[in-house]
């Protein structure tokens, strides 16, 4: 095990969520953050980027809460980072819920392998309404086209993740087909080795987020999981590292920004704004091999 996490006096994670208007998700958020099954030692920074709802009131009832001096996700998660104190942060969305052992999963598997860097969980959408028939037609399909676009293994894969792993937090809704689609993509990344993070959770060594410079500045918040994933993976190319999805874990988030609009929206600007996230991401350089 590599001495960084040898020493027990530090604190292990440091869950820093970056809020602004979140008055209906907060408190379920960091209840899922405190109901984590764990001896590890770990702080929760909610980082404000200005509410004007109920969100600072509720949440400095139960966690430590900052006032960034600017507004949005990328400033307020690189100002909390600064003021952490834990091995491990974990860069957790407002209106995304953890299932129990995500803490446990998480650092073991930075224990376990010394060159992790970094890694993230799939997310699933959770809704309160009852799946349709049509829907579950269409996630047959789905499963069965992946069969044959991924072949057997990761399609076995795929069904050890969802119905063995994670019984309890792979809910039947109208999201299950999107959920389904979602997943091959992160599988298909991970599969090609080129691995792009779930913006909803993301946790990094705090040495190294520090080293690549914290969160890189986009256009839009659409892009900062591709930044941060496309810098992670500049700086594994040049030093010895490696950053991963995890299979062992889902998440909860919200589905109130999904639209066909938006997905067909963010399809489209994905191609045209490739060229600029390597660019920002670039840490060629910035890095000593």
């Amino acid at each position: 095990m590599e001495e960084y996490f040898l020493s027990t006096d530090q604190i292990s994670l440091s869950v820093i969520i970056p809020t602004y208007n979140e008055e209906k998700n907060i408190k379920k958020t960091i209840f899922s953050v405190k109901n984590q099954k764990t001896n590890l030692k770990y702080e929760i920074l909610v980082c404000d980027g200005g509410s004007t709802d109920r969100t600072v009131e509720i949440a400095q009832d139960y966690v430590q809460v900052i006032k960034s001096p600017k507004k949005g996700k990328v400033p307020q998660i690189n100002y909390a980072a600064k003021q952490s104190n834990g091995k491990i942060l974990i860069f957790l969305d407002a209106d995304t819920q953890l299932p129990e052992n995500y803490f446990e999963i998480i650092y073991k598997k930075f224990q376990k392998n010394i060159n992790l860097l970094a890694c993230s969980a799939p997310h699933i959408y959770r809704s309160n309404y009852i799946i349709s028939a049509g829907t579950i037609f269409i996630s047959l399909i789905l499963i069965m086209a992946s069969s044959l676009l991924f072949g057997v293994m990761i399609f076995c894969q795929l069904m050890f993740y969802f119905f063995l792993r994670n019984k309890k937090v792979f809910p039947i809704t109208p999201y299950f087909s999107l959920t389904q689609l979602l997943v091959l993509y992160y599988v298909a990344r991970t599969f090609f080795k080129f691995i792009e993070f779930s913006g909803s959770n993301m946790c990094v060594r705090s040495d190294i987020f520090n080293k690549i410079g914290g969160l890189k500045p986009v256009p839009n918040s659409k892009g900062i999981d591709s930044v941060f994933s496309s810098a992670l993976r500049k700086y594994c190319r040049y030093n010895k590292g490696e950053i991963k999805m995890t299979n062992t874990l889902a998440v909860f988030t919200d589905p109130r920004f999904i639209s066909r609009k938006r997905i067909l929206k963010r399809l489209q600007q994905h191609k045209k704004v490739a060229k600029y996230y390597e660019k920002i991401a670039n840490l060629k350089n910035k890095i000593q091999r």
